[in-house]
């Protein structure tokens, strides 16, 4: 079996160094493979990746040409893979890659299909430093919760993981920006998979420049979340 961890990257190159040497450090107990998805950096960013890949062969770089989307280029990402186990993380140190053997025993041991880091659940730490964008998120994800029943309180984090089945199974995505990772996991409900989250650690991050557009990203998932009271409503009637 193996893991296929794919990280979307666009101008990181203050931070994709550390995030590969701390994957490397990592006590993963499969075979695993780090999929970069460079998305148009114009800095040494693929410089970075590449020189790392030179001391761990099992990173590969690939490029998402065209319109920037963090949601666009994690799709390559899960085309180019090959893992049976799929874990989604980003660039810039905000998620903490020590959290990769927690969701795999859930995944492996307790027979769980897609694992969440929640920001917000209980032993959880969450350092955001724009007010606005925590509160969307922290009580976005808790009306998930509460009014669709999607068994965690943190939809809105990119920083997940899940069997392939789940992908070959829900089909097409269609979000090319942020909001991949909210549809993959409420397509992912409304199919019956099990589903569970772990408390993490995360902290925004400190250096490069966030790609949020907090109007037209932030209509994106409100959208969804009028999918997931839908879907409710739907298996209710």
């Amino acid at each position: 079996m193996m893991l296929s961890i794919i990280i979307p990257v666009l101008n990181e190159e203050k931070s994709i160094g550390r995030l590969l040497s701390d994957l490397k450090k990592c006590p993963i107990s499969i075979e695993y493979e780090i999929i970069a998805v460079d998305d148009n950096s114009n800095d040494s960013t693929k410089d970075i990746i590449l020189n790392e890949r030179e001391k761990n062969k099992r990173i590969r770089l690939i490029s998402s040409r065209g319109a920037h989307g963090l949601g666009k280029a994690l799709k390559k990402g899960f085309k180019a893979s090959s893992g049976a186990i799929i874990a989604m993380l980003t660039g810039d140190l905000s998620d903490n890659a020590n959290d990769i053997p927690v969701m795999l025993k859930k995944i492996c041991d307790d027979g769980y299909d897609f694992v969440c880091a929640s920001r917000y659940s209980r032993g959880s730490l969450c350092k955001q430093s724009n007010i606005i964008k925590g509160f969307f998120s922290k009580y976005l994800g808790r009306a998930i919760h509460i009014f669709a029943g999607v068994p965690t309180l943190d939809s809105t984090n990119a920083y997940k993981m899940f069997k392939r089945r789940v992908l070959e199974d829900i089909g097409s995505l269609e979000s090319e920006r942020y909001t991949l990772g909210l549809e993959l996991l409420l397509k992912s409900h409304k199919k019956g998979f099990k589903i569970t989250e772990i408390p993490t650690t995360w902290h925004d991050r400190e250096e490069g420049e966030s790609h949020f557009k907090f109007l037209h990203d932030g209509f994106q998932y409100l959208k969804w979340f009028g999918f997931a009271l839908f879907d409710k409503c739907g298996r209710s009637a």
